[in-house]
């Protein structure tokens, strides 16, 4: 029953219905409120999630990732 809001990774429509949280964003808690986008440095490839993933190592994410960017390294030679 939505009068208690929806219960985790779920978020309310207009219509009444929970639905899952979208990839890139989360929800940890049970109520009325939205979900949130994964923080910078985390990401989440899954959806209706309670929270988000550490990136890996030599990636990068931008807001709301769904996935991660892989990081290439570039060298500079002076002359």
């Amino acid at each position: 029953q939505l009068s208690c809001g929806c219960e985790k990774g779920l978020y309310p429509t207009e219509f009444g219905e929970c639905l899952p949280c979208e990839e890139g964003y989360y929800k940890p808690f049970r109520g009325m409120d939205l979900c949130d986008a994964c923080p910078v440095g985390t990401h989440q490839p899954v959806t209706g999630q309670t929270s988000c993933l550490n990136c890996a190592r030599g990636t990068f994410q931008v807001h709301a990732a769904r996935s991660l960017t892989a990081v290439h390294h570039v060298t500079f030679t002076a002359y």
